[in-house]
């Protein structure tokens, strides 16, 4: 019946002032904005509508150095769209003139925090004045948030699309270029009503007996569906207030995706028409109030690709402002005998591949499009909405259905930066999502790079994720695959669900502790042991090697079980988390049986210093990766008693090595033996405990480029590299230089203990302190004072000052070890990378230990025994990572006053 509008109307935008605009609300924003004003009190906003990017950026710009690029961006895309900083007012929204930087510091937000990923951060958002946009370097992730009724789902992928072509400029101009250097046209374009270009009949006196008739009809079907069979609640949710929103996916690879296509095809329906079946059918399969007989949903259908002419489908002012309309689907009984996925799929498919513009029938021949009928319905709509819920019917907790179809179809996958050097901005992945604050759960569903994704957001209060995420691989598996109308699918690639903030406690995370516990008593436990090994050697098996050659065992042992934490890591981010610890287990164990047959230096060093440390990396790595993701706040407290494992370790490892060869008279072999089987015990332990918490992560290299090119955490690969150096010298030869200075035999093998021992509270108290104060302000003054405690062992000659030396000695270093692991988060906050980032920083401790002690044994062995040589490379070293931590510190928070 109607057409679009072709001249202005009543409904246009006009200047009331010098740069000020304003036009009514249509009927469609005003129903949304009555939507999201409901959830104010709550500071929540429901259908708040949030779409993340990840992006890959040219190499020359590191993700903690985009902002002021983006910023740049996000300012030409406002000055593009004026409803991104429209105010509403009353019943009509207002443009006035914007004020730069007001705006940016209003809508623009980076968050480098320690902890945030964008689950954290899609919980935490809330109702907004205006659409914002927030940048997220640790995850490389771009999220733009806006309230409905300004924005929706196919509007904000144009909108993205614009943004990133305007950073695309950007980058290729250059940040500081004027605004009109770009090449992109700056003209504002003002969001049309969408009232006004479909001639909405927006007064009910007006509206022609026809359409008058079609929204009642739609009343009444909805009327008659209602209650709408929908999810269970969890218990007790029923009298619960809205909290959070979370968010679950399941991804379909490409192959099975390009079996539901063709498929569908062959059964003439819409791939969005099978989703949705399928989700009905997953619905349906649970117990149902007695009253829910029926599915009715009023489903959101895209106008701008409805609307007649390409010109207006394409035209940049339908970017921002919403411009969807509720079609209704009713669904008799799904659950009934007879009704299979293929007459649902097909109920859906009449109302999604039908003719917008005669989409009703009226009776007696006459048809209503669409846009004739949205708002006279809407208005018979509000007030059903706004009446209380009549007694006995249970909560509207039917699932909202809503389609983005092909992502590409509004964002390209590359941007060309600069087309001499082939350098592209790349959009690695997408997520969109609306926040809900009702029991009902809103499922979008889309394909990008050729895989389906089916999503949902529900809110917290009211459902468990454990059984979102069934509900969504149930769906999956109902869709069709071969062309037929079954009602089970081939099994899809699950993506797993956001795992939601650190829980910072409960049995789970502290049994993960226990578990690092003892996995950490078995890698640097055993590595701080090896001071009885270099005695033993030296003075028996090995007494025809040198000091240094004795010690190449410890420290390949020791660097194998560093850098092999980068290929571990990777490992474990990617999901093989039990392989990795399995097989690092009975490496260990493996190795040490080995050793104690071994009865040559090439024999000892195969078997304990590249067996054992190829295992201890693998077991070390999975220690600090798991623990390190369930906790936050109490991150370096629950990493610092996970380290005193390795204290442990240090001090009952080489008691058994001695009370077993000296005071029990066995052999080394056997007392090594005996060593390995206690390894198996605890170990066993481990495996049994330890349960990784995120999702592994499809892809990606062993070193992480973007974390490489961020340069506090470059500059902290450097310190730890100096650091490492020298900080195990004193482990390694303690008890040599006891010996050397007069010490009894029996209390120069205590030395080693009384170091460990001493390293205790050095991990724990620490760490305590370290949550309020930050890991930086721990680790840097622990350096500096390990550095010149070791420069001072130059001094000590008697028993007294070298028990007293060790002691502080040990304090310090066992801060510096404790929280090393703790520190890799907060420079690199992307967690799904903690494994390969913490495995870098591994790979540089280890490339220092591995140099460190060989060449201390060297200096040694130079000077004829004389030890200040020895110390003084020890000494230097520890100093120069303590001025690199410094730089790391500058670099990451400047010269403020701050918890870092």
């Amino acid at each position: 019946m109607a057409s679009i509008a072709a001249n202005p109307s009543p409904l246009s935008w006009k200047e009331t002032a010098p740069g000020i605009f304003t036009r009514p609300l249509d009927t469609i924003e005003r129903f949304f904005k009555w939507l999201a004003d409901v959830g104010v009190p709550l500071k929540r906003e429901h259908w708040g509508v949030s779409l993340s990017l990840r992006l890959s950026l040219p190499d020359s710009i590191a993700a903690y150095d985009a902002e002021p690029y983006l910023r740049r961006a996000w300012l030409i895309l406002s000055k593009q769209h004026p409803m991104l900083y429209a105010r509403p007012e009353g019943h009509s929204v207002i443009v006035t003139p914007l004020n730069e930087d007001k705006w940016l510091t209003e809508s623009f937000v980076t968050h480098s925090g320690e902890h945030m990923t964008v689950d954290s951060l899609f919980t935490t958002l809330g109702s907004t004045p205006v659409v914002t946009c927030h940048w997220l370097p640790g995850v490389r992730e771009l999220l733009i948030h806006g309230s409905h009724w300004r924005l929706d789902g196919i509007g904000s992928l144009k909108l993205a699309d614009r943004l990133l072509a305007a950073l695309s400029a950007v980058i290729r101009v250059g940040v500081n270029a004027p605004l009109e250097s770009y090449g992109i046209d700056l003209t504002p374009y003002f969001t049309p009503s969408l009232d006004e270009i479909s001639n909405s009949y927006t007064h009910e006196e007006s509206t022609p007996s026809a359409v008058k008739k079609v929204a009642d009809n739609l009343l009444a079907t909805i009327l008659k569906g209602a209650p709408s069979i929908g999810l269970p609640l969890s218990p007790g949710a029923e009298k619960a207030l809205p909290g959070p929103s979370s968010r679950v996916w399941v991804t379909l690879d490409k192959g099975i995706t390009q079996k539901i296509v063709t498929a569908c095809k062959t059964l003439g329906i819409q791939v969005t028409s099978a989703v949705h079946a399928a989700i009905v059918q997953a619905v349906s399969e649970h117990t149902q109030h007695p009253l829910a007989k029926h599915f009715c949903i009023t489903a959101a259908i895209d106008l701008r690709r409805r609307l007649p002419g390409e010109d207006n489908r394409n035209r940049p002012e339908l970017a921002a402002g919403m411009f969807v309309s509720p079609g209704l689907v009713f669904i008799e009984e799904p659950a009934a005998k007879g009704k299979g996925f293929d007459a649902i799929a097909r109920e859906f498919n009449r109302t999604y591949a039908a003719d917008m513009s005669r989409l009703y029938d009226a009776g007696d021949g006459e048809t209503v499009s669409v846009f004739e009928a949205t708002a006279p319905f809407a208005r018979r709509i509000i007030p059903l909405l706004q009446m209380p819920q009549p007694e006995g019917l249970p909560p509207q907790n039917t699932p909202h259905l809503s389609s983005i179809g092909v992502i590409e179809t509004y964002l390209k996958r590359e941007y060309m930066v600069d087309s001499e050097k082939c350098t592209t901005l790349a959009v690695e992945d997408v997520w969109m999502g609306s926040e809900m604050i009702t029991p009902a759960v809103c499922c979008h569903v889309w394909t990008w790079r050729d895989e389906l994704t089916l999503a949902a957001v529900f809110n917290t209060a009211f459902y468990q994720e454990d059984f979102k995420m069934a509900s969504l691989q149930s769906s999956s598996s109902a869709t069709p695959v071969d062309g037929s109308a079954s009602e089970k699918g081939e099994a899809p690639r699950l993506s797993h669900p956001a795992p939601g903030p650190p829980p910072n406690g409960g049995t789970k995370a502290w049994l993960q502790v226990l578990g690092a516990f003892f996995l950490n008593f078995n890698t640097w436990g055993l590595a701080n042991s090896f001071g009885e090994f270099q005695t033993q050697y030296s003075t028996g098996l090995l007494n025809s090697s040198s000091q240094s050659a004795v010690s190449w065992i410890g420290s390949l042992q020791s660097f194998l079980m560093l850098v092999f934490g980068v290929v571990c890591g990777r490992a474990v981010d990617a999901g093989y988390f039990y392989w990795v610890i399995t097989i690092g287990a009975f490496l260990e164990v493996f190795g040490m049986m080995m050793t104690s047959l071994a009865t040559q230096y090439w024999q000892i060093i195969l078997a304990q210093g590249i067996v054992v440390g190829l295992g201890a990396g693998m077991s070390f790595t999975s220690s600090i990766t798991v623990v390190g993701t369930y906790f936050s706040t109490r991150r370096s407290t629950a990493m610092g008693l996970a380290a005193t494992g390795s204290c442990l370790g240090g001090i009952i490892y080489p008691i058994v090595l001695r009370c077993l060869v000296r005071s029990e008279g066995l052999s080394l072999a056997w007392a090594t033996r005996i060593m390995a089987f206690i390894m198996l015990a605890t170990l066993s332990v481990s495996i049994a405990l330890m349960r990784p918490r995120l999702p592994p992560r499809k892809s990606g290299p062993l070193v992480d480029m973007d974390s490489l090119r961020n340069p506090p955490f470059a500059t902290w690969l450097c310190a730890v590299f100096f650091v490492f150096i020298g900080l195990y010298i004193p482990f390694f030869y303690v008890q040599n230089y006891a010996l050397s200075i007069g010490v009894g035999t029996d209390l120069a093998f205590y030395m080693l203990i009384i170091m460990n021992a001493a390293s205790i509270p050095g991990r724990i108290f620490p760490a305590l302190l370290a949550d309020k104060i930050g890991n930086l302000h721990i680790i840097i003054p622990s350096v500096l004072l390990s550095g010149v405690i070791t420069l001072s062992w130059i001094s000590v000659e008697t028993q007294s000052s070298l028990i007293a030396i060790s002691v502080f000695l040990g304090v310090f270093s066992g801060s510096i070890q404790g929280v090393v692991p703790a520190l890799v988060p907060f420079l690199c906050p992307d967690l799904s990378k903690l494994g390969s980032n913490i495995g870098m920083t591994l790979s540089a401790s280890g490339v220092g230990l591995l140099i460190g002690n060989p060449v201390a044994g060297a200096i040694l062995g130079n000077q004829d025994g004389v030890w200040w040589g020895l110390w003084t490379f020890a000494g230097v070293t520890i100093l120069l990572g303590f001025v690199l931590l410094c730089a790391v510190r500058f670099l990451k928070v400047g010269m403020a006053i701050t918890k870092a």
